[in-house]
């Protein structure tokens, strides 16, 4: 069910990491566009993609951080 207070927001649903790539899963509402961020600091942020949910759901493929770095992922809403 749609929220009333947020109608429009993205869940993180789930990370898989295999053979050094990330597979990053969203929810999210279908027929509207969300752009997909990653963030090593949390205050930097660069769009790795846009998307539109397909049933609710879709994911962005992107390489694995370093073994010493940490990788932060957001999805923000489009207008």
């Amino acid at each position: 069910p749609r929220s009333t207070l947020f109608p429009y927001t993205t869940l993180f649903r789930s990370m898989i990491q295999t053979n050094n790539q990330s597979l990053v899963q969203f929810t999210g509402n279908d027929f509207c566009t969300y752009a997909v961020e990653a963030s090593s600091n949390l205050v930097d942020w660069t769009i790795l993609s846009t998307n539109q949910p397909a049933n609710g759901v879709f994911h962005i493929t992107a390489p694995s951080a370093s073994s010493t770095a940490a990788q932060f992922y957001r999805s923000v809403l489009l207008p």
